[in-house]
C-alpha cells in the first residue's frame, strides 16, 4: 500500500513538471501586430496616438523594424 502511494505521488509530480516545461505558443507574434507609419516620419505608431494626424499607413511590426523605422517614445508600442 504504501508503494502505491509513493508510485502515486511520483506520477502526479511528474506530470506537474511535464506540464510546466510544454512550449505553448506565443498569443500575439509580433508580426502580427499592426502599427502605422507616416509618409514622412521615421517611427512606427500604436493606433490612437497624438503624432498620427495626417497620415496613417498600416504595417507589421516587424516590417516598420526591418525598414528602419523606430517606436515612438509618446506611445511606445
Amino acid at each position: 500500500m504504501k508503494r502505491c502511494a509513493v508510485f502515486l505521488m511520483l506520477f502526479v509530480f511528474t506530470a506537474a513538471c511535464a506540464s510546466l516545461i510544454t512550449c505553448r505558443p506565443v498569443a500575439t507574434y509580433a508580426a502580427d501586430v499592426t502599427v502605422y507609419i507616416t509618409k514622412t516620419g521615421r517611427k512606427y505608431h500604436a493606433d490612437g496616438c497624438r503624432s498620427l494626424l495626417r497620415s496613417r499607413i498600416p504595417i507589421s511590426k516587424t516590417d516598420a523594424a526591418k525598414r528602419g523605422y523606430t517606436p515612438c517614445k509618446n506611445c511606445k508600442p
